[in-house]
């Protein structure tokens, strides 16, 4: 690859994965992006003085996958896919906060 193989490595790695690009894209915007997206809009909510997005907070957890699966940079499927919806974590006393009673003090 010193010689000038990188360039045809990244040719073939392209070759290889092409076809996976359009889920990867729609992976991007429906996670990462879509998260940035949020994050930006309640930080000039914030900016503006309203908290009332504060109010909509939850915990929750995905599974642990049945088997360990890494990719080039990480786990795999970090953002959840539509088949793995996220479910909201309930502590043993319902509350969405395992240390927190259901109802407010």
């Amino acid at each position: 690859m010193r010689e000038g193989g990188l360039q045809d490595f990244h040719i073939a790695a392209h070759c290889l994965k092409s076809e996976l690009l359009d889920a990867w894209w729609l992976r991007w915007r429906d996670g990462s992006l879509a998260a940035a997206v949020t994050t930006g809009r309640q930080l000039e909510r914030l900016k503006a003085g309203d908290l009332s997005h504060l109010d909509h907070g939850e915990v929750s957890r995905l599974e642990r996958p049945e088997h360990q699966r890494f990719g080039m940079c990480g786990r795999l499927h970090t953002y959840p896919v539509p088949d793995r919806p996220i479910r909201p974590f309930r502590g043993p006393s319902g509350s969405p906060h395992p240390h927190l009673p259901k109802e407010p003090f």
